[in-house]
């Protein structure tokens, strides 16, 4: 039995739930909706061979979970719904890696967050090229590069970059420090590329979107945004995207990418170990829910991924 667990309505649990069913395999989604949604029983007991959980009234042998987190920036839910989520996340990750043969995304990373100065630092010593960056709150010496050539984004990720000058503004020229820091960056002019890794299947995209846009998740309409999947990188680029997941050991993720037009170089920007794949998936055929699913149906950590 796959077991899905996520916000009752996000498509990412439901696309990979159908694409579970597609491959003959038993799928149950628990949707967290709220206290009691479902019934959930899990008995402790040191003669168990695999992980046994009672859903619903029934006994289900576990063989994979897949967890969908709750979004966050302007998708984050309420704080009543963060508290039931975290619990529910609590309860069954610590399951799934006290049953090392149940399948999990990301298993060998979950006491390894993935902060965004980590990984940019860690992508730069891995031979990577990336933006010209500082990590500050001084905006007196931030006011002397006021132009649209630098971006600011949140330590922390979840909101969308702006440019320099609009992120200033929001300050008195008074005000010389910010209550906290943030990235401040050279703005690269693309294109732009999101690569995603599930095991051994690799979907790279190009991303293109009105020049005037900071970031793409600005824009108002799907129309703005072009998700092309005839992409050229470098086999070499991606061969040190798949290095860069190993090195967190990560099985499933996304890398966001940008070039230079002037030189033409190739800058890495951020990875995501839980990206989102809704839209995107429909325009590759349903490729990254069929890799996930394949990932959680294989009968052994060891198994060659499709």
């Amino acid at each position: 039995m796959i077991l899905l667990i996520g916000p009752h309505d996000d498509p990412h649990v439901k696309l990979v739930e159908n694409a579970v069913q597609k491959l003959g395999f038993d799928a149950l989604t628990l949707p967290l909706t709220g206290t009691g949604s479902s019934a959930f029983d899990w008995s402790a007991d040191s003669k168990a061979t695999g992980l046994t959980l009672q859903l619903n009234g029934k006994p289900r042998q576990i063989s994979a979970v897949f967890v969908r987190h709750p979004g966050s920036g302007i998708d984050a839910p309420s704080r009543n719904q963060q508290h039931y989520t975290a619990t529910w996340r609590n309860c069954v990750v610590s399951l799934v890696m006290a049953y090392p043969d149940v399948r999990y995304l990301n298993r060998a990373s979950v006491d390894r967050p993935l902060h965004k100065l980590l990984v940019l630092e860690s992508a730069s010593r891995l031979g990577w090229a990336i933006p010209r960056t500082r990590v500050t709150n001084d905006l007196k010496s931030l006011r002397g590069l006021a132009d649209d050539n630098f971006i600011v984004k949140p330590v922390l990720g979840g909101l969308a970059a702006v440019a320099l000058p609009d992120a200033l503004n929001r300050f008195p020229r008074e005000v010389q420090v910010t209550a906290v820091p943030a990235i401040v960056q050279e703005r690269l002019r693309g294109p732009e590329y999101r690569v995603y890794c599930i095991g051994n299947t690799i979907v790279p995209l190009m991303i293109k979107c009105n020049p005037s846009l900071v970031d793409y998740r600005e824009a108002q309409t799907k129309n703005e945004v072009l998700v092309e999947t005839e992409v050229s990188l470098p086999k070499k680029t991606l061969t040190k995207v798949r290095q860069l997941g190993a090195h967190f050991g990560l099985d499933f993720f996304a890398v966001d990418l940008k070039t230079d037009k002037e030189k033409g170089v190739v800058h890495f920007l951020d990875l995501n170990e839980e990206p989102y794949f809704d839209e995107v998936d429909n325009v590759v055929d349903g490729k990254i829910s069929k890799a996930i699913a394949g990932w959680l149906t294989q009968p052994h950590r060891g198994a060659k991924t499709t």
